[in-house]
């Protein structure tokens, strides 16, 4: 089963509209509008504020608090800090388990892609991996995405799916907009300064 943003978008917009989604979605702003700050300031992430004491000792709710770990580690290799904030600023695993359990029983379907998703990381051993061997492990099942001759493995349907929700949550949370893009609202650029990434130099 394929969601569209647009679908996510309206989830979000629903479950934001019951007392509990009212509670996560300000602490989740609240959090990352803390890293934004250190980030303008200067200061790096690697000693950036941490989160709200309700982010920090968050109970997964759709997640078992294995998969939940797992899941949060993968979305921060995907999207790690470095200058900007990443995935851990944006607590896009938060996001992603808050959403499912806020579905209730709206879309099962999509739901159960999730369970079997996590369930395929840890047939793959990424659960019970060290931090750089799931880095390696990341890049291996990436690794078809570039060049589909490669052989897909197991859990490729699992990156595709955590890849494509850590990119929403990313993108649509003030840490990714503001802290990431610096997005300043309706401003426009003077001139546009051409891409320094060597890599994406080549066609």
């Amino acid at each position: 089963m394929t969601v569209s943003r647009r679908t996510l978008l309206e989830w979000a917009i629903r479950a934001s509209a019951t007392p509990a989604g009212i509670h996560f979605f300000s602490r989740w702003t609240e959090a990352a509008q803390s890293q934004s700050a250190t980030a303008h300031s200067g200061t790096s992430h690697s000693g950036a504020q941490s989160a709200p004491d309700f982010l920090a000792t968050y109970p997964p709710q759709f997640f078992s608090a294995r998969d939940f770990a797992a899941l949060e580690s993968f979305t921060q290799i995907l999207i790690p800090t470095d200058e900007t904030p990443g995935a851990r600023e944006a607590h896009c695993a938060h996001f992603v388990d808050f959403l499912l359990h806020s579905m209730g029983t709206l879309s099962p379907d999509t739901q159960q892609q999730w369970r079997d998703a996590l369930s395929s990381l840890e047939a793959a051993g990424f659960h019970d991996s060290s931090p750089e061997q799931r880095k390696s492990m990341v890049a291996k099942i990436a690794a078809p995405e570039l060049d589909p001759a490669l052989e897909k493995s197991p859990a490729f349907a699992a990156y595709l799916l955590i890849k494509r929700e850590t990119v929403f949550a990313f993108y649509t949370s003030r840490a990714g907009i503001i802290g990431a893009l610096d997005y300043r609202g309706n401003t426009y650029n003077v001139s546009f300064p051409a891409c320094t990434h060597p890599e994406h130099h080549e066609i």
